[in-house]
């Protein structure tokens, strides 16, 4: 008796097996064409060319980039007004050109103060 209960034992397990297989090919039969969606999903979001990460990773730079701009946009701006104003006005003119360039009359003498820490 020990010895026909060992044999179901050891049969049982390959029927086991292939009764499991049968079911997961039943069921890859019957849901193929979900299956092939959720594979191809899978291979554009993270194995292709242009996978998800790389896409975000260039979402960010761009707005980063856009930021970028628009800092140069509003220098730009204010720059041209500065420009203006210096074209049009001598006295602005001297004034920069005294405290940017340190530029003085011959009869000035200039000093230089800075804070310290």
């Amino acid at each position: 008796m020990l010895e026909s209960e060992a044999g179901e034992q050891q049969g049982c397990a390959p029927s086991l097996a292939r009764s499991l297989f049968n079911r997961a090919l039943r069921y890859v039969r019957t849901h193929r064409f979900a299956l092939i969606l959720i594979f191809l999903a899978a291979y554009l979001l993270f194995f292709s060319e242009n996978n998800l990460v790389s896409i975000l990773i260039a979402r960010r730079r761009i707005a980063e980039l856009e930021e970028r701009c628009d800092y140069y946009r509003e220098k730009i701006t204010e720059d041209r007004a500065r420009l203006e104003q210096l074209r049009t006005d001598n006295v602005n003119l001297e004034k920069y050109a005294r405290e940017q360039f340190y530029m003085h009359r011959e009869d000035e003498d200039v000093y230089v103060l800075e804070e310290g820490e």
